[in-house]
């Protein structure tokens, strides 16, 4: 429930901001942060309008600091495994659909690119359905 409340206080910051009401974007933030999400999405949202109030308040190096957190906790965590499991899918219907060379290609660079991420059960679950894309042909 919780972190529900948080993204509706994101949303409301959000929402302040654009009426350039940065003191009560501010304190939806501050309401939001101390309400301690434990979904990496909606901490990523919040924290993304967090640095926007930053650049509001004319904290900029704050915000840059925020920036770059948010950019490399992303680029690590719950974004890029959604991403690969969203490619999985995508893969899967392709061998389902008898697509066998999209498949083959589609797979064969999602392992690559879990491979290079460091996503490892991703690369072992793509090696996986090649194997059973080949058999199906």
């Amino acid at each position: 429930m919780k972190d529900l409340e948080v993204s509706a206080l994101t949303v409301l910051a959000t929402a302040e901001l654009a009426i350039n009401q940065a003191d009560a974007a501010a304190a939806a933030v501050k309401q939001a942060l101390a309400l301690d999400s434990t979904d990496p999405l909606v901490r990523g949202q919040l924290a993304m309008v967090e640095a926007r109030v930053r650049l509001q308040e004319n904290r900029d190096g704050e915000a840059k600091t925020e920036i770059e957190s948010i950019s490399k906790g992303l680029a690590k965590g719950p974004i890029l495994s959604m991403q690969f499991e969203i490619r999985l899918i995508e893969a899967e219907m392709l061998v389902h659909t008898g697509s066998r060379l999209k498949a083959k290609e589609s797979i064969q660079k999602l392992k690559r690119d879990a491979d290079k991420a460091g996503f490892k059960l991703v690369e072992k679950r793509a090696e996986s359905l090649l194997q059973k894309g080949a058999r199906a042909g």
